[in-house]
């Protein structure tokens, strides 16, 4: 049995400033929005809410926004460490990072990149 190539990746449009993106994002996550949306996702399990990095389901709402916050702020954090590429393709800039399963995380930045995904897409449908 072998090991399975793993990537994950997150996009922003090309030329634009991550920091103003990621600015959008946390008002987003911190919205008085967000509650309506994650009451109707709760409800019906269409998304993993398992957002704290210690896999303890949040209780309230303020530890799923805290959570939010926190993938937001690691995922911009991490753009630019050394387990991530980034290409421009089709007026995207794309950040990938990945590798192969064996037991540990393929790289540091992939379950970060992983948790910005299962967060709801009023927050992370931001690409001006």
């Amino acid at each position: 049995m072998g090991a399975d190539m793993l990537i994950s990746f997150v996009y922003f449009k090309q030329g634009v400033n991550p920091e103003s993106i990621k600015k959008k994002m946390l008002e987003q996550a911190d919205g008085p929005v967000i509650i309506a949306e994650l009451l109707g996702r709760r409800e019906d399990g269409s998304r993993s809410l398992l957002l704290q990095e210690n896999d303890e389901e949040p209780k309230t709402f303020e530890e799923m926004k805290e959570g939010f916050k926190d993938a937001i702020n690691k995922v911009f954090d991490s753009l630019y460490y050394r387990d991530v590429a980034s290409f421009d393709f089709m007026g995207y800039t794309i950040y990938v990072t990945g590798g192969l399963s064996w037991g540990d995380d393929p790289t540091e930045t992939f379950n970060t990149f992983e948790r910005f995904w299962a967060m709801p897409e009023l927050i992370t449908d931001i690409h001006e």
